[in-house]
C-alpha cells in the first residue's frame, strides 16, 4: 500500500543509468551525475552501449544479452530501492530490464519504446540504426516493449516517462506504453534532450525517486 508520509532516505537508493548514444544522460556526463547525487549518498551504477543497439545487444562489457542480465541482477543493490534510468536508446533498456527484474522503479527521458515496422512508419529517426535493430529479431513483437507488459500480468515497478510534448516522434514513443504503473512527465520542450530549455535533469530524478520511494515496493 502507498504511504506518502514515508520519511524520504537517499541512503536506502541505488540507481543504474542507461546511457544514450552520446555516453550521457539528457547531455549529463557520468561523472557530473555521480558527483552530484553520491553526494546525496544515493549508489550509482553506469552502463554504456558503445555498439549502439539499444543495449539488445548487451553492453560495452557485456557480448550478448543474458550476459547483461546476469550483470545487472549481480550488481542489483542490497539497499531496499533500486531505480533504472534511461536517456534516450538507454530509456529501452532501462525500461526492458527494470520490466523484466522487478526493481522498484525507472526513469527515463525521452525514451524509444519501439522499433517495430508499424512505429517506422510513425518515427524515422535513425533508419539506418533502425534497421540494424531489426536484423537482430525477426519477430516484430519483440521490437516494442508494450509488448513485454502484456506478457507481465502483475507489474510492480513504477515507470516515470519524461518526453518533450512539443516534438511529435517523442510524444509517439512515450504514449506506446500504456499501462496504469506508466506515468507521462510531458516537459514543454521541441528538443529530444530539451536543450532548448533550462531543465534540472538532477532535481527531476530526485522529485520522481521520492514518489518510488513513498509507493514503496
Amino acid at each position: 500500500m502507498s504511504n506518502f508520509n514515508k520519511e524520504f532516505n537517499p541512503e536506502k537508493i541505488s540507481l543504474t543509468f542507461f546511457t544514450g548514444y552520446a555516453g550521457k544522460i539528457v547531455g549529463r556526463t557520468e561523472n557530473r551525475l555521480r558527483d552530484l547525487l553520491e553526494d546525496k549518498n544515493i549508489k550509482c551504477n553506469f552502463f554504456h552501449d558503445r555498439n549502439r543497439l539499444f543495449f539488445l545487444s548487451g553492453d560495452d562489457e557485456s557480448s550478448d544479452e543474458d550476459m547483461l542480465v546476469a550483470k545487472l541482477s549481480e550488481r542489483l543493490s542490497e539497499r531496499e530501492i533500486n531505480v533504472f534510468i534511461g536517456s534516450s536508446a538507454g530509456g529501452f533498456g532501462a525500461i526492458k530490464y527494470g520490466l523484466q527484474l522487478n526493481i522498484s522503479g525507472v526513469i527515463c527521458f525521452s525514451p524509444f519504446t519501439s522499433f517495430s515496422r508499424q512505429m517506422q512508419t510513425l518515427d524515422a529517426r535513425g533508419d539506418g540504426i533502425i534497421q540494424e535493430l531489426m536484423s537482430m529479431s525477426k519477430v516484430d513483437s519483440d521490437r516494442d516493449l508494450k509488448n513485454l507488459f502484456d506478457a507481465h500480468a502483475n507489474i510492480k515497478t513504477l515507470f516515470k516517462i519524461f518526453y518533450p510534448t512539443l516534438s511529435n516522434e517523442d510524444t509517439i514513443q512515450a504514449f506506446n506504453l500504456s499501462h496504469s504503473n506508466v506515468e507521462h512527465l510531458g516537459v514543454a520542450s521541441k528538443n529530444h534532450m530539451y536543450s532548448d530549455i533550462k531543465f534540472n535533469v538532477v532535481g527531476n530524478i530526485m522529485q520522481q525517486l521520492r514518489a518510488i520511494h513513498s509507493h514503496g515496493i
